[in-house]
């Protein structure tokens, strides 16, 4: 008679919150405890840069009204951006909640100017619709 095995359950370890060399981004996660991971690509330039010359990012984490990605320019708090998915995604105004420098530019923490775009979810891909807070 064949002895049954043993039932085992297998759970993935859960992916660690941020690259640990990037102090700067770390910084801000302590900042929104309620942002979670997120892969989102984004174009991102300050008003007036010219048409092509934006810089590719991705929005790492997230929150129903916070998005956190690192950018290769030095930010600070209240500057503006304009931030655009890829592909084919509409641009929307931003605003600079909370930056740390770091050697490549800085990690922002940013909240949209005019409520959530379309193109923006939630870590968990449902639509975060204008005037949702995720708290």
């Amino acid at each position: 008679m064949d002895k049954a095995k043993p039932m085992t359950t297998k759970v993935a370890a859960p992916a660690p919150p941020a690259d640990p060399s990037n102090a700067a981004l770390l910084s801000l996660l302590h900042l929104f405890p309620r942002a979670a991971a997120m892969n989102l690509g984004i174009d991102v330039a300050q008003p007036g840069t010219p048409k092509g010359h934006a810089i590719k990012s991705r929005i790492l984490f997230g929150s129903g009204d916070v998005a956190i990605f690192s950018v290769a320019l030095p930010l600070k708090c209240g500057e503006t951006l304009v931030l655009k998915s890829h592909p084919g995604g509409a641009e929307a105004r931003a605003t600079v909640v909370a930056a740390m420098p770091d050697e490549k530019g800085a990690a922002v923490a940013v909240r949209f100017c005019d409520g959530n775009p379309a193109w923006y979810s939630t870590p968990s891909g449902m639509p975060v619709h204008e005037g949702a807070s995720g708290k």
